[in-house]
């Protein structure tokens, strides 16, 4: 983190600060993470029993993150948010407080307590579990824990990203003008975050796997989210419990989604094979050497086939290989798997997807006119 890095605390995002006629979320920025510790852990007023700013809803701190210059070797090349989320189809029961309870000290990994304990007393940095922990030991408990947890919100977005433009951008789309009220309540929030998917990919083609990380784990994307679910979903269906239990689904799949892209990066450095990323998103495996190869399509069958998708280019107008891919919900990368025969590259039903859009049978994929072989 950079020296200069700010830090930043907010209020948190429920139903009563988001369910009213305004969404009522208050920040502050600081210029370290110890001023804004101070903060949290400062009485609201003189009185002897004032409550500390952190026992009445102020959460953090986060870092103020900045947009990554990255070079096209650490470009992210998916899998994308509409690649990897999906919803089903009927609107969930509602959960009971047994299974919320249980849900949030899941996503909290509260019950890591007793081994984050017993691994900081073994180190002798930490009293064994029999003790009291004082403030010191359980902020490092709940460091530790942060880690082991569902990923929410763990940064704010600086000047660099500029957030407002794609905020403004995303307002003006499908999602969030004229939402898609056949779907459920999740898949319509999914649709807005696509939206805005989209434009940061207009606006910041170049983003590392990094950043769509601290994108998607960003308080005003959350805040986002959260007005989308104010001002489109609650005016609609006016309960607001259950327009708050499909944001937090969806939220709950987000983090996982960061989570997922996160632990990728963990072990292998971003760089631009996205071959063991999308293993990672896909039933599919790459084929050992040991086993029979499966037979490599001719020169002529790939030039056939991007041939189709040149054409599904120029009938809906597409602009290079990046918007057809979204347009057909797949990656870059996977369409050239699905063109080279590459099998690591997608998943089976998504090559069946594909065709499906395109309008294009298998046969006719895979096989070329007589015409176009003698050429």
């Amino acid at each position: 983190m950079s020296e200069n890095q700010s830090w930043v605390v907010y209020t948190t995002l429920d139903r009563s600060s988001i369910y009213s006629d305004w969404l009522t979320i208050q920040q502050q920025i600081f210029g370290s993470a110890t001023e804004a510790e101070a903060f949290l852990n400062k009485p609201v007023s003189e009185s002897a029993r004032s409550p500390l700013y952190k026992e009445i809803g102020w959460l953090g701190p986060v870092p103020v993150q900045d947009l990554s210059l990255t070079v096209n070797a650490n470009r992210f090349h998916g899998p994308w948010l509409r690649e990897e989320l999906s919803f089903s189809t009927e609107e969930p029961p509602e959960l009971s407080l047994d299974e919320f309870v249980d849900q949030t000290f899941d996503d909290l990994a509260v019950d890591y307590v007793p081994d984050v304990l017993t691994a900081f007393a073994a180190k002798g940095s930490m009293p064994d579990g029999s003790d009291p922990c004082g403030p010191e030991h359980t902020e490092r408990v709940r460091q530790d824990l942060a880690m082991r947890g569902l990923p929410n919100i763990e940064c704010c977005l600086s000047k660099s990203w500029g957030f407002r433009d794609i905020e403004c951008d995303a307002r003006r789309r499908l999602g969030h003008v004229s939402p898609n009220r056949s779907k459920t309540r999740a898949n319509q929030i999914l649709d807005a975050a696509v939206d805005l998917e989209h434009v940061l990919r207009r606006l910041h083609p170049a983003t590392s796997a990094e950043d769509v990380i601290h994108f998607w784990t960003s308080l005003e994307v959350h805040v986002y989210l959260a007005e989308f679910c104010r001002k489109i979903l609650w005016r609609h269906y006016r309960k607001d419990w259950i327009v708050e239990e499909s944001r937090r689904e969806f939220c709950r799949a987000l983090g996982s989604y960061a989570h997922q892209i996160r632990s990728i990066r963990a072990v292998i450095p971003e760089r631009s094979d996205r071959k063991v990323i999308e293993e990672q998103f896909t039933d599919e495996r790459p084929i050992l050497q040991s086993r029979p190869q499966a037979k490599k399509p001719t020169r002529t069958l790939r030039a056939h086939r991007r041939s189709i998708l040149k054409t599904m280019m120029t009938d809906k107008m597409l602009d290079g290989m990046d918007a057809l891919a979204w347009h057909l919900g797949v990656s870059v990368t996977a369409l050239q798997g699905m063109v080279r025969g590459d099998k690591t590259r997608y998943a089976a039903d998504k090559l069946t997807a594909v065709l499906t859009k395109i309008g294009c049978s298998r046969a006719k994929w895979n096989r070329v006119s007589k015409s176009a072989a003698s050429q």
